[in-house]
């Protein structure tokens, strides 16, 4: 017996705010709710998150707006930016970019499609720098944020963004005097595994984040939420070298240490002791080839489904959609359509321009001679993926 749909929104639940259309509700707390939603005219601009103040006290609202006034004033690529905020019924409301996953979900395994990305150390350790990079752009402007934790870092893993990390939820964040004493009122804030041994007595400072800080990396390290309070102990990983596992030891006990006179002093010191890693580019897969035969390259199903919904999308070779019209001609997760349009990419088999559209910008894609000409000389293979992609139905619409 099939049972009745269930409606994305609720009855009583929002239809839109502002200019955004309301899809459906991605989750919240106390004193917020997110929603997914889209801009209601122009259909190139991409999908966002809009936060929505749910607490009615003076105390959730004001928070709030120091939120949104905070945002405002920073510009680092790894800290949330405001796209519009404003009122809906009485309820203020903040307009962000919209994240792929949160750090916490992809460790936790409930995000779709990112098994790789909690199985790459190559990404996870980027994702880290970054985190800590937002961190030090706070301190420096002698800011903390005083709630770090893997669900307030959002990942962008879908085009056109590249592969990078944000941190959100800085609605606790506050201001140090030239004391560096808080200029707010002192209370215990922060999420209890990540919170620092004196924040449990309102002592809240650069240290203080730091050794979140260095708690989220041993949660992320570890692939689990952290145990006990003071440096905890990274597990011994066969794809990390013993000289590569002690340094990330080392930087972990100075960072939890449980006097924080004895770590390090704000979130630049620790971005510099972070150990470097090299990540691994990706090669060009290719088969068959010796003597004067030269070897052929092979694209992967997701991103030969991508490649034939591209050029089906310009019949003429003019038209250049969005990425957004091409990421929902595919049937694929987000991370592999990302991924297989960045590997296209890598290969010179489409390219990216901005495009505009009276006062907007948007990023258009199209298909590149070279990506045309591997598709017509491997037509079999093509149609294959055109079956995949229409969900194992002929399409006339597209030429393979």
């Amino acid at each position: 017996r099939r049972e009745p749909a269930v409606s994305k929104r609720g009855a009583e639940d929002p239809k839109h705010f502002g200019d955004w259309e309301v899809d459906r509700a991605l989750g919240g707390g106390g004193q917020a709710k997110v929603w997914a939603a889209h801009h209601s005219s122009e259909h190139h601009v991409p999908p966002v998150a809009v936060k929505v103040c749910t607490g009615t006290d003076a105390k959730a609202r004001a928070r709030f707006a120091k939120e949104i006034e905070l945002l405002r004033s920073l510009d680092h690529p790894a800290i949330v930016r405001v796209i519009a905020d404003g009122e809906q019924d009485g309820r203020p409301y903040l307009v962000m970019p919209r994240a792929t996953a949160t750090l916490e979900s992809v460790l936790l395994g409930v995000s779709p499609g990112t098994r790789l990305v909690r199985e790459s150390r190559e990404l996870l350790v980027r994702f880290i720098r970054q985190v800590v990079e937002a961190v030090a752009h706070l301190h420096e402007r002698d800011l903390l944020h005083r709630d770090l934790k893997p669900s307030n870092v959002l990942l962008m893993l879908e085009p056109p963004e590249p592969m990078r990390a944000m941190v959100a939820d800085l609605g606790i964040g506050s201001a140090l005097d030239d004391q560096g004493k808080l200029t707010a009122t002192h209370e215990v804030v922060g999420s209890p595994q990540y919170r620092a041994p004196e924040v449990f007595n309102a002592n809240h400072s650069k240290a203080s984040d730091v050794y979140s800080l260095g708690k989220l990396i041993e949660s992320v390290l570890n692939g689990g939420v952290p145990a006990e309070v003071g440096p905890g102990k990274l597990r011994r990983d066969v794809r990390m070298t013993e000289e590569l596992h002690q340094l990330w030891d080392e930087v972990l006990e100075r960072a939890c240490a449980f006097r924080a006179r004895e770590r390090f002093a704000d979130a630049g010191e620790l971005l510099a002791a972070l150990p470097q890693v090299v990540l691994t580019s990706a090669t060009p897969r290719v088969s068959g080839g010796s003597g004067d035969q030269p070897a052929r390259l092979e694209l992967s199903i997701a991103e030969r489904a991508v490649l034939a919904a591209l050029i089906g999308l310009c019949p003429s070779g003019l038209e250049s959609p969005s990425v957004y019209a091409l990421r929902n001609s595919v049937r694929l997760t987000e991370y592999l359509f990302g991924m297989a349009l960045r590997a296209l990419d890598r290969l010179g088999f489409v390219e990216t321009s901005t495009a505009h559209d009276g006062h907007d910008s948007y990023t258009a894609v199209k298909p590149t001679e070279s990506g045309v000409a591997w598709a017509l000389s491997n037509e079999r293979a093509m149609a294959e993926a055109n079956v995949a992609r229409v969900g194992g139905e002929e399409d006339d619409d597209v030429p393979f």
